[in-house]
This record gives structure tokens, sequence and C-alpha cells, in this order.
């Protein structure tokens, strides 16, 4: 009996810790930066601005057409989001993409459309090395130029 008390306390511990995991508190509200260029939103956010080093750096870049007439970027590789995250001497310790096999594609967006780009890295590099904690700069953009690039600083403890 103390065998299934004990199995359904560790069951309900995990429960609360994997809900506590996925719920933002007060103090991890959303952190942005945005520019509309000729009626183009385009939109970099992270949903706090203090990450650990063994978290999931999780972020969106969104492109939306507030424009009156269809929009079309081109790549020359399948990925169409790059990011870059910065030390403060202006060093690159973590980059995107890592062109595999380079392929062309686009993306057409009409009028009132949007499209989310999902970033999702850990803080470990090509290298097999962790970012170390301190002070960084997240820039993202579209690759080939096809938007400007956004900035956000985060902390990585």
């Amino acid at each position: 009996m103390k065998y299934i008390q004990f199995i359904l306390a560790l069951l309900f511990i995990c429960l609360l810790a994997c809900k506590s995991a996925t719920e933002y508190n007060q103090a991890d509200l959303p952190t942005e930066n945005h520019i509309n260029v000729d009626g183009v939103t385009f939109t970099l956010s992270l949903p706090k601005d203090t990450f650990k080093s063994i978290e999931l750096l999780k972020g969106r870049f969104t492109v939306i057409n507030g424009t009156s007439t269809t929009l079309t970027y081109y790549f020359a590789n399948i990925q169409q989001l790059g990011f870059e995250l910065v030390n403060a001497g202006g060093i690159i310790v973590l980059a995107q993409p890592f062109i595999v096999a380079p392929t062309v594609s686009s993306l057409q967006l009409v009028p009132g459309e949007y499209k989310v780009y999902s970033i999702v890295s850990t803080f470990v590099n090509y290298d097999g090395i962790r970012v170390l904690p301190g002070r960084y700069i997240l820039k993202a953009y579209l690759l080939d130029h096809n938007s400007p690039e956004l900035s956000i600083n985060l902390t990585i403890r």
C-alpha cells in the first residue's frame, strides 16, 4: 500500500513540475522588437529575456504583409530564417543557418497574410561548446537580405 502511495505522490509531483515548467510568471513577459518597412511588419519576440544555459532558446520571427499587394521573397536556401547570438565583445557565439543542402525557396504573402518562423536552439554551438553565462544580443533576419535585422538583448545564467 505504501508503494502505491509513493508512486501516486511521485506522479503528482511530476505533473506539478511539468505544469510549472510550461507556464510563464509575471517576470517572464514576452520581449519583442519590431519594425515596419513600407507596410510590412517584421517582429522578433522571445518569451523572456533571461535563460538558463540548460534551457532551449525559443523565439519567433514574424512577417506580416500589411500592404495591398502580394509580396514574394526569394531565398538561395530552403532555410529562410537566420539568427546570431553575439557576446559583449561582438563575437558570434551561436548562429544559424548551418547550410547542409542548399536549394532555392520562396515565401509569398498575400495582403493581410503572415508567416511565423520558430527559433529553437540549445545554447551549444556546432563545435559542442556551451555558451557561457553573460549578456548577449540575439539578432534575427530573413536570409538573403529579405528583411531588416532585428535584435533583442538577453541574459544567459
